[in-house]
């Protein structure tokens, strides 16, 4: 293998031209597949085809008509919405919503079908039909109305009369990428218009539909930002940890080229970008950093040592072949196991991380010495004599050995306690900082007037007449009622509200009937009678399905964490078990459930994930060690870093969401880079140079020290950044990593040397005997 290996970096050391052309060659063909590359406009594609509640939301979808919206909520600053300018602004604005892209129902308080009952007959018209014409008692009776109608009260008007809302059903066909884009582009245009028509009047957007485009402009958003600002940072850190205008050059080449190369494959597999995804090309530029230092602060230390330049990169590369090579599987290795998570899109950044990693890691040997030949390199000064600041610090972490190999576990016992304090919540409101408009509009229209987190329920039964039977009816209502009696319940949608009003009408308003039918044939009459009134678009075919055996009832929730969604859920679902005679059967579905339950099923399904790649990690450690000692001591600095940082986030943080899954599988192959580069050194130096254990932690230190300080730097830095990111998940996945990265310098530089000298004690017998390290 050695001969093979000088053999190739001869190769390109002598055809550094074409070597270079070649690279560059191969990673702009690849690139052209970014071309292909879109944005994701579905929340759904957060859940992969075989997630239970995706499965249940889809089935309930295909039986009711779609319920994707956009929620126009409009606040009248000056106060009542029952005014004539602001009931003129609802009426305008419910007729120009029908023109919204893929609409297909709009709902608000001027178009609510109010019934009226003369005699034998019932009257349907609208709540509001021409608002110029209103006198002060018409608007009286409109809001005594409007604030008395159990369907429109805190779901399209607040109780103080202050905010209102028109929500639009969209039904998107799924066939095109601008879908979400045009929807939301032509509302916007319509705030706007009717911002600028109605002056005092403050209009939110809010919905699934808004919700969808949040997660798409959110991603575009971090990648116009995120982007630039780490190429800035790392910029900065290679010109003063290199004070090399040609070493920064060549490490910029590499990250570009790797980094186009992975998103070119992205493209011809067909990913879809989201917030995770779109990340993975801070993570790439990072992580190709990491390759290229060691191998550039190795030439300048041979140089700085009198070599020639053409040896002191052959030197070098010899030096970090098997470090790099077995930091890049690792580290592929640890984002690959993010395909075992139920995130589709933490798959896409597991996948396109680990090419770009595997990209880095060729051109880090190909490209990158052949063009450190081509560009001047000028180390800025002479080894000093003695041991440098590195060296002092491996003297002084062997003689207090003893102390630390006590105090550095107590120090993670006491971190690792605090994992007991985690807790998920993945409200996905919170998903996105108050920067975004989605967020902020959200925000108030929970504040004042409904919340968009809901729980749907298809009641099924088999009883003749089906939903019109007065047994169904009174289930129906019952539940309902258990519903509005949860805590955390702002509102419930039942057809048995609409029966109770049709029963009131039809017996002259008397409202001793507001009460459900008690007769079969009575209930079906009034709803035959009340469909073939309704226009159309407002029929009930949202509510009720065609064959009339099932009735949707959703529950509409406070802004709650999905800990007390689930329980919400477990409730719900064991009344309908217990008091549903077998008569109604049901479960509770939503996106608000979807999300509830993703962070625990991430968890649960990266654990398998974890445990495998942590078993091939181990696996590649002892080969590459030559020792199954060696190899399964490697497991503690690999391994605690992890856990530390989840004790730490348990104090400092507390909750965690569906990106913390994530964290085990991808931090460990990275943190097992200063793991392998040192260890590696050591044994080199323990084996090769046939020195002490004492002696060889010194000589690691020496030559691996500045290089791992620098390279957790730049990782710490490069996670950072992700901090800046306006969308929550990845603001965790970029804290935790960083101060995983840092957890696992602290270990790998004061926690492993005593282990290995406590390993290996001074027996120079055993120290001998092991087969030396290949390169």
């Amino acid at each position: 293998m050695t001969q093979s290996l000088h053999r190739i970096q001869d190769w390109i050391l002598n055809h550094r031209f074409l070597s270079m052309f070649l690279s560059v060659l191969l990673c702009l063909v690849l690139g052209t597949g970014a071309t292909r590359l879109g944005f994701s406009t579905d929340y759904r594609d957060f859940f992969g085809k075989d997630n239970p509640q995706l499965l249940a939301f889809e089935s309930l979808q295909n039986v009711y008509s779609k319920d994707d919206n956009v929620l126009i909520a409009i606040e009248n600053s000056k106060g009542d919405v029952f005014d004539q300018q602001t009931l003129q602004l609802v009426h305008e604005l419910t007729r120009d919503s029908w023109e919204i892209p893929h609409s297909t129902r709009v709902d608000s308080i001027t178009n609510f079908q109010h019934t009226v009952g003369t005699e034998d007959e019932l009257i349907v018209s609208d709540l509001v039909e021409e608002p110029s014409d209103l006198e002060a008692n018409d608007l009286s009776r409109i809001k005594a109305i409007a604030l008395g109608e159990p369907l429109l009260i805190h779901r399209l008007v607040n109780q103080e009369a202050s905010l209102t809302a028109i929500n639009v059903t969209i039904e998107l066909p799924g066939k095109k990428l601008d879908e979400v884009p045009q929807v939301v582009s032509h509302v916007r245009e319509l705030r706007d218009r009717y911002k600028a028509k109605f002056p005092g009047m403050d209009i939110h957007l809010t919905g699934m539909v808004m919700l969808n485009n949040a997660f798409a402009e959110s991603g575009q958003a971090d990648m116009g930002t995120l982007t630039p600002v780490m190429f800035l940072i790392i910029l900065s850190i290679l010109v003063i940890v290199t004070r090399s205008i040609g070493g920064t050059i060549a490490t910029l080449g590499v990250i570009i080229l790797s980094t186009a190369g992975a998103f070119g494959i992205a493209g011809y597999m067909g990913v879809k970008l989201t917030p995770p995804s779109m990340t993975s090309m801070t993570v790439i530029m990072t992580l190709a950093v990491a390759d290229c230092v060691h191998i550039v602060l190795s030439v300048l230390q041979n140089l700085r040592m009198g070599m020639v330049k053409k040896d002191a990169i052959r030197g070098a590369i010899q030096l970090n072949f098997l470090p790099v090579l077995i930091t890049s599987i690792t580290t592929a290795i640890g984002f690959l196991s993010l395909n075992f998570s139920d995130t589709p899109p933490y798959h896409d950044y597991g996948n396109i991380t680990a090419i770009g990693v595997t990209l880095a890691c060729v051109l880090s040997l190909t490209f990158l010495p052949a063009i450190l030949l081509f560009l001047p390199l000028r180390p800025s000064q002479k080894p000093s004599k003695g041991l440098s600041i590195y060296g002092k610090l491996g003297e002084w972490v062997i003689k207090q050995r003893k102390a630390l190999i006590f105090a550095i576990p107590a120090i993670i016992i006491v971190l690792i306690f605090g994992i007991q304090k985690l807790q998920l919540n993945d409200q996905f409101v919170n998903y996105f900082d108050t920067s975004t408009e989605f967020r902020r509009d959200t925000d108030a229209v929970m504040s004042k007037l409904t919340g968009i987190y809901n729980m749907s329920f298809s009641l099924e039964t088999e009883l003749d007449g089906g939903v019109a039977n007065p047994r169904y009816l009174q289930l129906a209502e019952d539940f309902s009622n258990y519903l509005r009696s949860e805590e955390d319940v702002i509102h419930v949608n039942s057809i048995t509200d609409t029966y109770k009003r049709l029963n009131k009408s039809m017996n002259g308003e008397n409202p001793d009937y507001y009460s459900l039918p008690k007769e079969i044939d009575l209930s079906a009459q009034y709803l035959l009678l009340y469909e073939m009134s309704l226009p159309f678009g407002l029929d009930l075919n949202s509510t009720i399905n065609l064959d009339k055996t099932s009735s949707k009832i959703v529950a509409t929730l406070k802004n709650t964490t999905t800990i007390r969604l689930r329980g919400l859920e477990d409730r719900a679902n064991a009344w309908i078990e217990e008091h549903g005679q077998g008569l109604i059967k049901g479960l509770a579905t939503s996106p608000s459930v979807m999300f509830s339950h993703i962070s625990k099923r991430n968890i649960d399904s990266m654990i398998t994930g974890t445990v495998i790649s942590m078993t091939i990690i181990t696996f590649i450690m002892i080969l590459a060690m030559g020792s199954i000692r060696y190899g399964l001591l490697s497991l503690i600095p690999n391994l605690v870093p992890v856990l530390m940082t989840f004790g730490f986030w348990g104090y400092f943080e507390g909750m965690v969401d569906m990106g913390v899954a994530t964290i085990a599988g991808l931090t460990l192959g990275i943190v097992v880079d200063d793991t392998v580069h040192f260890m590696i050194k050591y044994l080199r130096a323990l084996r090769e140079d046939n020195i002490s254990s004492h002696k060889a932690i010194v000589s690691a230190f020496e030559r691996v020290g500045p290089a791992l300080t620098m390279t957790s730097l730049i990782l710490v830095a490069g996670f950072s950044v992700m901090t800046l990111s306006t969308f929550r998940m990845n603001w965790t996945m970029g804290m935790m990593s960083a101060v995983t990265i840092a957890f696992a310098l602290f270990v790998d530089l004061f926690l492993l040397p005593p282990l290995l000298q406590t390993l290996d004690g001074t027996s120079r017998e055993q120290e001998t005997t092991q087969p030396p390290v290949s390169s």
